[in-house]
């Protein structure tokens, strides 16, 4: 009986972090989206009619992120259960990287924050990795760069980059910020589950530590894959992604 009751103890536990992970992942296309469609309802001048295409085209984007995280709660019970490997085959960095761009874009402009994505080096535009996995993985980091970076500089002055480049192990895409930086003994920490080192007070308006702990989880799901981080208190950060 004891050990049954771990059992539905542990089940419960993977199951709330598993809603709560994808809530946490469904925010930010989901503001996407509603600042988008804030811009048609301000706007109505027909002669900017391939603007809102445009516009249009990043709403289908954030949609599809959306659907992307609600197709993981069929897998991601999978994933923590018996440490399943995910399916591999090529992928375009170049164009995961312009979706990427595509979804955050307004949230950078309207934050105030530059955020450049430098062309994609022809030696780095075929990755063997998971699209719609990789996608979460950098949506996540690439997230926290812009939230961070916009809390410590406020109305201006942050600067966000996405760029591939290579390296021995094979391709890396940098995201790097100017942002607060991360103390060296906090991180390993922060890819831990509900981990957030700045919100002791544990401030769910603020997210639940799950963002990298999915990160880390879905990286160790991939054949060859890795996740770094090196920062300075202070002087911003930069996380890679190594992918074969």
């Amino acid at each position: 009986v004891f050990a049954q009751l771990v059992y539905v103890a542990a089940a419960s536990a993977a199951k709330s972090r598993v809603l709560a992970s994808v809530s946490h992942d469904l925010r930010q296309p989901l503001g996407a989206l509603a600042l988008y469609l804030d811009l048609f309802k301000d706007r109505n001048d027909q002669s900017a009619a391939f603007e809102w295409r445009r516009h249009v085209d990043r709403m289908d984007m954030c949609v599809q992120a959306m659907e992307g995280n609600l197709a993981r709660l069929l897998e991601i019970g999978r994933l923590q259960s018996d440490n399943h490997c995910v399916p591999v085959r090529n992928v375009d960095v170049e164009g995961l990287l312009t979706r990427l761009q595509s979804v955050y874009a307004l949230q950078a402009s309207t934050s105030k924050i530059a955020l450049s994505f430098p062309p994609v080096p022809l030696e780095c535009r075929w990755a063997i990795s998971s699209d719609t996995r990789m996608f979460e993985v950098l949506s996540n980091l690439l997230h926290n760069a812009l939230k961070f970076t916009q809390q410590r500089h406020g109305a201006g002055g942050g600067d966000v980059s996405v760029r591939a480049l290579t390296v021995d192990a094979g391709i890396e895409i940098r995201i790097s910020d100017n942002g607060p930086g991360i103390a060296e003994a906090d991180q390993e920490k922060i890819f831990e589950e509900y981990v957030q080192v700045a919100n002791s007070g544990r401030d769910h308006r603020k997210g639940y530590g799950l963002g990298l702990a999915v990160v880390r989880q879905i990286i160790d799901s991939l054949p060859g894959h890795d996740v770094r981080v090196t920062s300075t208190l202070g002087s911003g950060a930069w996380f890679s992604v190594i992918l074969p």
